[in-house]
């Protein structure tokens, strides 16, 4: 995330959701989880990120952010420390992976998403 202009990419974000919700009934936006790959000052800024998230659309009612952030860290940790387990070790050409959720992780993120799902239609 190094060189990545947080504030625009805010920006553009912001332009992204009011573009959908002239178009959609309600939007499920995902937090985004935590990447082993990336050093732990990155992974701040992804957690600083998905705040934002929250504060920005917890007051638009056809807005739902999920917390996917949290399932993928140690609960122990001072820092999001993401846990290993739930992504990809090695990439197609084997070399290491470590930024794609593996199987595992990505059932995580399904029944997150359609826990979310549910809560709307009740």
């Amino acid at each position: 995330m190094k060189g990545v202009n947080v504030d625009g990419l805010k920006q553009s974000h912001k332009k992204l959701v009011k573009y959908c919700s002239r178009r959609f009934k309600h939007i499920i936006l995902c937090q985004i989880p935590p990447i082993p790959k990336l050093p732990v000052d990155v992974n701040e800024t992804i957690r600083l990120f998905n705040l934002w998230l929250v504060d920005v659309y917890s007051q638009n009612p056809l807005v739902t952010v999920v917390q996917s952030f949290h399932p993928f860290i140690a609960a122990d940790q001072s820092h999001p420390y993401p846990l290993v387990r739930f992504f990809e070790l090695t990439s197609s050409s084997n070399t290491t992976d470590l930024i794609h959720l593996n199987r595992d992780g990505l059932l995580i993120l399904q029944n997150i998403i359609l826990s979310a799902v549910a809560a709307l239609s009740v």
